[in-house]
């Protein structure tokens, strides 16, 4: 079921729901030609993209993309100021939303995302996972607040051999460090 065969219209209301149609950039082209190619280009791009379905394999024609160097900040002459974009064909876009579309329907309907899933959907995003990671933490802080005490749960410690110098077949160039969590810091601060 998920990787049914698409219908042609079916293709065109998610064409027109991504705004893939009227965007004014599409891929490599701009401009309303790619529009209106798109729309003529429907029919052999269902059939592309309904083998591909059936065959289990991406096109690699549309793995393609181009990337360019984006400037970040610091001088214009050194690599490290830049990071890449890739500009992804309009085609390998519309194969994307599509599977991806598929592939969500059918975890949401068979129960098979979790709670802590926050990536890919629709109204969840990494400050939706940091509120709820930070909720149970916070009521472990409130609760040792009132306490008095420091959680046990953030006095985790933990040692870890240290390179110091000599060779490294010698345990005794080796030292034990402790590496205390931050959560474990800020709290003693805040405490004491």
């Amino acid at each position: 079921k998920i990787f049914e065969k698409i219908v042609l219209n079916r293709l065109l209301s998610h064409l027109e729901q991504n705004s893939l149609l009227t965007n004014q950039q599409h891929g490599f082209l701009k401009g309303k030609s790619t529009t209106t190619a798109l729309v003529q280009l429907t029919i052999p791009l269902t059939a592309v993209i309904n083998k591909s379905l059936l065959q289990g394999a991406f096109p690699a024609q549309l793995k393609i993309s181009k990337v360019y160097p984006k400037y970040k900040n610091g001088p214009t002459t050194d690599t490290k100021s830049y990071r890449p974009i890739s500009l992804i064909p309009t085609f390998s876009k519309i194969f994307e939303k599509i599977v991806l579309n598929r592939l969500l329907s059918h975890l949401e309907q068979n129960s098979l995302l979790t709670n802590q899933q926050h990536g890919f959907l629709k109204g969840k995003s990494t400050t939706t996972a940091l509120v709820q990671l930070t909720i149970p933490l916070t009521a472990v802080i409130n609760k040792s607040l009132l306490q008095g005490a420091f959680p046990a749960q953030l006095k985790i410690s933990k040692v870890y051999p240290k390179y110091k110098n000599g060779p490294t077949t010698d345990t005794k160039s080796y030292r034990p460090i402790s590496l205390i969590p931050t959560f474990s810091k800020i709290f003693e601060k805040i405490v004491l």
